[in-house]
């Protein structure tokens, strides 16, 4: 199939029709040109041009780093661009904030949510809203919201707690929060990272219910098969230039937008899924559970008598809808939450429940779901790749840190694991996600764990970091190691475990082999806990 890619210094040479021209920029809602950033000197955009159409969904795609969240945190006033400028709904006009961004009709869901967990839905689409407290969560404003909620089955009672919520209709309480805004220009940064299948459709319906009211979609993602469903234009931006935009999705395809993003069109072997090895026959699991009870910190159970095993050499993938006791059970392996019941055993040996370091000294290490909780944001890329490591022998003699021997390990591990070695003294939160993910990675993978714990690591991840991130998953199950990987992509686990078990409510609900995998019954067990009749 042909790719109509129009890059941008080529569209004067190969313009659209002049009556199709003219058509696109009278319905474009927003148009940026010539947009520069930088940060310090780092330069994140260069004379990027984009715009959005009523009625279409835009995707942006690009490699991490490549400027995507930068270029649509200009739009939403987050950050002020160095120079170009912005037109919304036909108007010149700098977006000075995300409040004037609100006021002018452009809403973002952000990958990390925005939201007050301990408040209820309504209080938190209502929070900031103009008008005094009271005024607000009376009469109209209320009537209004549930109207909106009931359209866009938001099927929750807008006054339970955000905090109750899957993360899925955390999701949807943002769009939700946007469309009472009355939104017109709709930007959504990785929105499916975080859901199973059938949300993702449910979200894609909704997308295509927006754009028929003539409402005009941003969507950021790394995912390019979503892309090619959902969207009608494509934009790639390539290390914070723009590459091109597609004229239309339908005529584009999965190689040339990859040759986009990368300079090249990537081999085979740069498909997020990667094909397993075999799991060893040992006869004994490296890591053993049985009975885990754990409650969460209101006293809720979010482990109910989960028993597992994991063998040499074998990738163990959980599934499950976000909530159902996933993310507690990896904790609990990691040794950062304690459990009220039951036992962790590796090599045949009792692990410590609740103390990281023993865990971590018995050969198990963890990567976080969220990386600001496994980064000091504020400290240096250096600092945050030696913060595990820095209490060692070999770096600390009689007190006194051991300063060039703990640089020269940070500059191994940086080369190793591809991480921006020529800034290693500026702050890990100035990063990409991506490079964020490289530096969790590369701090738990350093001393080669026997075990590797890790939740939703390629969330946000390019197809290229995703490969990478899987590459090093196997590295250690290569050598007779295991790990425990957390994803709601059904995609991916299907691709990269060896087997999977499916949590539902705590529980561990049906484990199927790679030979029987079976993405129906999976997804039934993960929306219902039981298999599809």
């Amino acid at each position: 199939m042909a790719d109509t890619l129009m890059p941008q210094q080529a569209e004067d040479k190969n313009p659209l029709p002049t009556s199709s021209r003219a058509e696109a920029i009278s319905d474009e809602l927003v148009s940026m040109q010539g947009i520069t950033k930088t940060f310090g000197p780092l330069r994140a955009l260069y004379d990027v041009g984009f715009s959005v159409r009523r009625g279409e969904v835009h995707g942006l795609l690009g490699e991490n780093g490549a400027g995507k969240s930068t270029l649509m945190n200009v739009l939403y006033g987050m950050f002020q661009p160095d120079s170009g400028t912005i037109t919304v709904f036909g108007q010149h006009t700098p977006v000075e904030s995300p409040r004037h961004a609100i006021q002018m009709g452009i809403g973002m869901v952000h990958q990390q949510l925005m939201l007050v967990p301990t408040l209820t839905i309504e209080e938190n689409v209502l929070l900031g809203d103009l008008g005094t407290w009271e005024s607000s969560r009376r009469g109209p404003k209320r009537d209004r919201l549930r109207e909106l909620a009931a359209a866009y089955e938001l099927d929750v009672d807008t006054k339970v707690l955000v905090g109750s919520l899957s993360l899925g209709q955390r999701q949807r309480v943002e769009i939700l929060k946007a469309l009472y805004r009355d939104s017109k220009v709709l930007i959504l940064d990785e929105p499916t990272s975080v859901l199973t299948p059938p949300e993702v459709e449910n979200l894609f319906t909704m997308l295509r219910q927006l754009t028929a009211t003539g409402l005009g979609v941003v969507l950021i993602t790394h995912k390019l098969h979503e892309v090619l469903e959902i969207a009608d234009r494509v934009t790639v931006l390539r290390k914070g230039e723009l590459v091109g935009t597609s004229r239309e999705t339908r005529q584009t395809s999965k190689a040339g937008l990859m040759k986009w993003m990368f300079g090249e069109v990537a081999p085979d072997d740069q498909e997020p899924s990667l094909a397993p090895t075999s799991a060893s026959a040992a006869p004994k699991p490296r890591l053993a559970v049985q009975s885990l009870r754990a409650e969460n910190e209101a006293g809720l159970c979010v482990l109910d008598s989960v028993s597992l095993e994991i063998r040499a050499g074998e990738i163990l993938g959980v599934a499950g809808v976000s909530g159902n006791g996933q993310a507690e059970l990896a904790e609990v392996l990691a040794g950062v939450r304690l459990p009220q019941s039951g036992s962790i055993e590796f090599d045949g040996r009792s692990v410590v429940a609740g103390n990281p370091r023993a865990h971590r000294e018995a050969g198990i290490v963890y990567a976080p779901e969220e990386r600001e909780a496994g980064l000091a944001r504020d400290l240096s890329i250096r600092e945050n790749l030696i913060l595990a490591d820095y209490h060692e022998s070999e770096f600390n003699r009689a007190g006194l840190m051991q300063r060039e021997a703990l640089d020269v390990y940070a500059r191994d591990l940086a080369d190793r694991f591809r991480v921006p070695a020529d800034r290693l003294d500026i702050p890990v939160g100035t990063l990409s996600g991506g490079n964020q993910q490289r530096v969790v990675l590369a701090r738990a993978l350093a001393r080669e764990p026997s075990c590797v714990i890790a939740v939703q690591a390629t969330i946000g991840l390019d197809a290229a970091t995703a490969h990478y991130v899987h590459q090093l998953l196997r590295g250690v199950t290569s050598t007779g190691g295991c790990a425990l990987y957390v994803s709601t992509d059904l995609d991916e686990l299907i691709g990269l475990a060896d087997r999977i078990a499916v949590m539902y409510r705590g529980r561990i609900v049906g484990v199927q082999d790679r030979q029987g995998f079976d993405m129906a019954e999976i997804g039934a067990l993960m929306c219902t806990g039981e298999c599809a009749a």
